[in-house]
């Protein structure tokens, strides 16, 4: 058993086959077909491109003593497990989320209070 699975159970890594048709669907043809095995195939290897990536951030985390794994984490350790274009696909998906999250907080803590008011 590797270090990725143990404990878990073959379905525990996996993604749901419906979300991964449809991610799949997306950019082919509406009359095309994804064929089941292709499919499966996508799954386990989403699956796995998760673990890694996540394995590698945690040893980023364990060797800096901490133990939160953060999304800058993640992004480091595609750039060390040489992914830069899925780092930086990453990394600018990861300023854009960080900007909506601070955007959000500006916009709930700045309404104000209206006790009272209708």
């Amino acid at each position: 058993m590797d270090e990725f699975s143990e404990g878990l159970r073959p379905t525990d890594r996996s993604l749901p086959i419906a979300n991964i048709s449809k991610i799949m669907k997306k950019p082919i043809p509406k009359e095309a077909k994804v064929a089941k095995d292709a499919k499966e195939i996508m799954q386990k290897s989403a699956g796995e491109f998760i673990a890694i990536i996540t394995c590698r951030a945690k040893e980023i985390c364990e060797s800096e003593a901490r133990k939160t794994v953060t999304g800058e984490d993640l992004i480091r350790a595609m750039d060390e497990l040489d992914m830069p274009y899925y780092a930086e696909l990453a990394r600018k998906y990861y300023i854009q989320y960080r900007e909506l999250a601070k955007n959000e907080r500006v916009r709930k803590y700045s309404r104000g209070f209206d006790y009272g008011k209708q």
